[in-house]
């Protein structure tokens, strides 16, 4: 177990900060109930997991330039020049920590900035022992600040870091220091940060490293796609160049959290057998995903074969015309092509911002383009949410159902205060069809935010179903409520609870939109805003393809 270990630099921690008593950003990581997976795994593979996560934490603190202090059990204290530097670390170790063990529970982190004094290796003060209390704050794989770091993010106006998901924790008991306002982040449930942020290391490292790889090379090269997966279906998501690392991480990060496979799996060889290590990968998929910079990727040791960005576009535009013409294949395979029209980090010298691309134009650069192609310019979050939409509008008619519930069944009815009767009224419904509704624990003033919460989560996940009665409510509530719900779905692995959206009365634009273009993540859109009472008739929409072979026993309409 390493313990009060210091990283190696070539130069003091005093050199680098610049003075004995300066104000840093300063950071605290843990496992999250480490002390159980030491039990579970026994010493000696915790300790090969506990290397792994220490290699990828120290690696990504030089990425954002930062210094690692010191290692204490699990735990790892770094100092960063700003909060917003702090921040990216953070979010970035919270979706890879370095090893796969360490993905179900995760990683907490606390960040304050203020004065610290700097002796020798470390660093010392009142505010090194409040970011620790920040730390202790967070139960579970969260990241929290203090008040002071939020701020510093805010002015710093970073774009990849607006619009984010905060959540605020009011008087929280920072022991033997007092009550303090703090905030949270859960880098999964909403934009996601880290995926944007440029990396500052060269062109070789710039794309986010695994965690150790332990299978002989032939394993490695093999395509380690499984014929049965959460929800049966295979994506393959091209490998880009360094420039598209991070954006790579993130999307197959959102693909597999939904239940996807994503191929290949396996480094590309270096080769002539790359075509057809990449063509066996595509066989496996019903379409293919090209994350396209400036660069055109990793060019082969053999003599006149194109970099391995490009081999991957060519090669998946033979896979979509073979599947057009013989018909045999899944038809609607095609490519999905992100050419954002701003890279980060691209601008020129004598140009303040990144210079707009055209995503049209960089696709030519590199393949032709073909008329089923999906070429699209827009952020990232916009990307996935699009990449989202379309798997879902493609979900083949051969597969189950994706739940299946049975009478007797639990769906969990989430509505704002203003819908109250409505979702009443439907629960009512519901148990006359033999289902089991339940509603999300109210948050009174003197109870625990953080009870609830982890009450109304539990109570999601063991149901079959998600129903969204929206009414009365804003817009921006059932965004919220979704974005939420969705990452516990997500996070917990539980793509089989279907998501309903329930369109109450009244009418308006935004609703009619979402019977058009569905929000990412919601399976199903029920339009009853003409019904003023619902009816077992009225549910026949949504029920009916569950209801499918239950011998008429839920199917009152």
């Amino acid at each position: 177990m390493a313990s009060g270990t210091s990283s190696p630099a070539p130069h003091s921690l005093i050199d680098w900060a610049g003075s004995r008593r300066v104000t840093l950003a300063i950071v605290f990581t843990d496992v999250v109930d480490s002390t159980a997976l030491g039990f579970r795994l026994g010493d000696e593979r915790m300790d090969d997991v506990r290397r792994a996560h220490f290699g990828r934490s120290e690696s990504l603190i030089a990425d954002f330039g930062g210094r690692q202090v010191k290692t204490i059990g699990d735990s790892v204290m770094a100092v960063f020049r700003s909060a917003g530097d702090a921040f990216d670390f953070a979010c970035t170790l919270h979706r890879n920590p370095g090893a796969a063990e360490l993905r179900a529970k995760g990683i907490r982190a606390g960040i304050h900035s203020g004065e610290v004094d700097v002796v020798e290796s470390d660093v010392f003060g009142t505010e090194v022992n409040f970011a620790a209390r920040v730390t202790h704050a967070a139960e579970g794989a969260e990241i929290w600040l203090s008040g002071r770091a939020r701020e510093a993010i805010d002015r710093a106006g970073a774009r990849h870091r607006q619009g984010l998901n905060w959540r605020h924790h009011e008087r929280i008991d920072l022991k033997g220091l007092g009550k303090y306002s703090l905030w949270s982040f859960v880098p999964d449930a909403t934009a996601a940060p880290a995926a944007l942020v440029p990396s500052r290391r060269s062109e070789q490292a710039a794309v986010v490293a695994p965690s150790p790889d332990l299978r002989s090379e032939p394993e490695r090269r093999k395509v380690a796609s499984p014929d049965v997966t959460p929800n049966g279906r295979t994506v393959f998501v091209a490998r880009p160049a360094s420039d598209m690392g991070q954006g790579y991480v993130r999307i197959v990060e959102e693909l597999k959290g939904r239940g996807y496979a994503v191929v290949p799996d396996g480094d590309i060889p270096n080769d002539e057998s790359a075509v057809a290590f990449i063509d066996a990968a595509l066989a496996k998929a019903e379409l293919s995903v090209h994350l396209l910079g400036d660069r055109p990727g990793i060019t082969p040791d053999a003599p006149d074969m194109m970099a391995i960005g490009q081999l991957q576009l060519v090669r998946a535009a033979l896979r979509s015309e073979q599947a057009q013409e013989d018909g045999t294949g899944t038809p609607q395979f095609r490519r999905i092509i992100w050419a954002p029209r701003f890279l980060e980090g691209a601008a020129t010298p004598q140009a303040a911002a990144p210079v707009e691309r055209n995503p049209i134009a960089v696709l030519q650069r590199f393949a032709e383009q073909l008329p089923t192609d999906r070429v699209l310019g827009e952020n990232l979050i916009q990307f996935i949410n699009y990449l989202h939409q379309h798997l879902d509008k493609t979900r083949p008619r051969t597969l189950a159902p994706q739940c299946d519930i049975g009478s007797g069944e639990k769906i969990f009815i989430d509505h704002a205060a203003e819908d109250y009767e409505y979702a009443t009224e439907l629960a009512y419904v519901l148990q006359q069809l033999s289902f089991e509704p339940t509603f999300a624990a109210p948050l009174d003033e003197n109870e625990d935010r953080r009870k609830v919460e982890a009450f109304n989560r539990n109570e999601v996940l063991s149901c079959s179903a998600v129903a969204y009665c929206w009414g009365n409510a804003s817009e921006l509530w059932l965004r919220t409520r979704h974005s939420k719900i969705d990452s516990w779905r997500s996070r917990a692995k539980r793509d089989r609870i279907e998501l309903t959206l329930i369109e109450a009365p009244p009418t308006h634009r935004a609703k009619k939109r979402f019977l058009i273009v569905k929000l990412a993540g919601i399976d199903r859109v029920v339009d009853m805003t003409n019904v003023d009472r619902p009816s077992p008739a009225d549910l026949a929409e949504w029920l009916r393809p569950q209801t499918e072979g239950m011998g008429g026993q839920a199917g009152g309409g």
